[in-house]
């Protein structure tokens, strides 16, 4: 006759430890293998650092990304810039009296570069609020990167929009850019506080083909092709303190900011 013998406290106590270890080990890296994760978390540190350096400077500071690029009919080259590229920026104080420096306007007031313009990883695009599902009785949520693009804005238009220094196929482009805005006290001042529902940023998996965003990941798919929902990896920023956030993968993202 063979005895069954149970688990002591102490065995069970390891199995569990093991586990949590493996799931520490593994976790993280399953969270990288989408390249929209690593986007996401690369994006999240330029933010923080155009906020740091907003506060460390006593100044405004931008991180200004590309859209559509509508001012520029362009080439195959300007599809690999359109909804992929970013840099950081200061705002170069020209009055000496801090009252007139902080006042200045904040939409024609000179930059200087303090990050070159960057793109995201091969294969992965900003998102646009169209991209992220919400709940059905949920407000529509932007994204900054719909707050001045007439292509993409519909009747939306954002006061985060003005002109930064851009080259592409060595020109200057001369059109306005999407961009958020942190004040000397790391908070949000573009886009206005009106405007809380655009503090949004998401990647999504895709590229530009002549001109038209094509995105290759998605969620779920509804009845046909044309349901597909977007997989998108979001960040929401508070507009009173600056702070930004990760919300990671979003079909609903109806945050208050």
């Amino acid at each position: 006759m063979s005895l069954h013998q149970g688990y002591t406290l102490l065995e069970l106590l390891v199995v569990i430890s093991i586990v949590i270890t493996l799931v520490g080990v593994v976790a993280p890296a399953l969270r990288f293998s989408r390249p929209t994760s690593g986007a996401l978390i690369e994006l999240k540190g330029a933010l923080d650092r155009a906020r740091s350096e907003a506060i460390r400077n006593r100044t405004d500071a931008f991180v200004a990304f590309t859209d559509s690029l509508p001012n520029y009919e362009g080439t195959q080259s300007t599809d690999a810039m359109r909804y992929r590229a970013y840099a950081i920026f200061l705002r170069e104080p020209t009055q000496t009296d801090p009252v007139l420096r902080y006042n200045a306007d904040i939409h024609t007031c000179p930059l200087k570069m303090i990050a070159n313009w960057k793109s995201l990883p091969d294969g992965t695009l900003f998102a646009l609020g169209e991209d992220i599902e919400t709940l059905a009785d949920a407000e529509r949520i932007f994204t900054l990167l719909d707050a001045g693009d007439p292509e993409e804005s519909g009747e939306f238009r954002s006061s985060s929009y003005r002109s930064f220094p851009l080259k592409i196929d060595g020109q200057p482009y001369d059109g306005p850019l999407p961009c958020i805005a942190f004040n000397r006290e790391g908070v949000v001042r573009l886009p206005d506080w009106s405007e809380a529902q655009s503090l949004h940023l998401g990647i999504v998996s895709g590229s530009v083909v002549d001109g038209n965003r094509v995105i290759t990941a998605f969620i779920s798919e509804v009845g046909n092709s044309e349901n597909k929902v977007p997989l998108v990896d979001l960040l929401t920023i508070t507009q009173s303190t600056g702070r930004v956030r990760e919300v990671g993968i979003s079909t609903q993202a109806n945050d208050d900011n």
